[in-house]
């Protein structure tokens, strides 16, 4: 949720849901104008794809159905598979959701073919937003 602050689309949205897609788990949130309003860990990442993408997209649709966030939602991906060939439009697919490596961080001075891997550190930049605001790693 921390991304909030290096990402204006995440502050504004009425409903956003982070999908923070790792190797062999993944993680969602889901926001509402920048407010987290639930959280959910899904037991498969892209280690199981392709094989088990189906599976994949059935835990992360049972978890937006259980968020309320079925409707009305984006889904911004971060992480290591955030930038998987095919993968938003996949999800977006299979979701019925748009969905998008979430690119709009706002980290001054980067140079731009670095701020396209930025989605990949996700949580790695939302940690180190929340020990700048002085909350502790």
């Amino acid at each position: 949720s921390q991304l909030v602050f290096v990402s204006e689309p995440l502050r504004v949205a009425e409903r956003a849901v982070i999908v923070d897609i790792g190797g062999k788990r993944s993680d969602l949130c889901v926001l509402e104008r920048g407010v987290v309003r639930g959280i959910r860990s899904l037991s498969r990442g892209v280690s199981s794809f392709p094989e088990r993408a189906e599976q994949f997209v059935a835990e992360l649709r049972q978890s937006l159905a259980a968020l309320d966030a079925l409707e009305g939602a984006t889904l911004h991906l971060v992480g290591e598979g955030a930038l998987l060939e095919g993968l938003s439009a996949f999800l977006a697919d299979r979701t019925g959701l748009p969905a998008a490596a979430l690119v709009d961080l706002s980290l001054e001075g980067l140079p731009e073919d670095k701020q396209r891997e930025l989605p990949r550190y996700g949580r790695a930049i939302a940690l180190g937003v929340h020990a700048a605001l002085g909350k502790g790693l």
